[in-house]
């Protein structure tokens, strides 16, 4: 399966003077336990991603912001098998995700 993104994502750094709050979110990846939230993208094979893990709520907003290449999370291999694109995941606001 191609798990490049099949929407437009901003470039890398381009919601970087919003609040975080106000971060909109394009793609969701899951990986064993965690999900892996797409905020930007440089076209190639770089993500800014808010990842949430289990027993993340200590956190701000209970997400862990990183660059990830799309290359290392295709590489990750786990029991539950490897990565997956969620096909109905819609663009939305940190905010409307997370924080209640």
């Amino acid at each position: 399966m191609d798990l490049r993104p099949k929407i437009s994502i901003p470039k890398l750094y381009t919601q970087q003077e919003k609040e975080v709050k106000d971060i909109v979110l394009y793609v969701r990846y899951y990986i064993f336990n965690s999900s892996w939230y797409i905020a930007e993208f440089d076209d190639e094979n770089t993500f800014y991603a808010a990842v949430k893990f289990p027993n993340t709520k200590d956190l701000p907003n209970g997400v862990s912001w990183q660059f990830v290449r799309l290359s290392d999370l295709e590489a990750v291999k786990t029991n539950g098998g490897g990565i997956e694109m969620d096909l109905s995941f819609k663009p939305v606001k940190l905010n409307d995700l997370f924080i209640r």
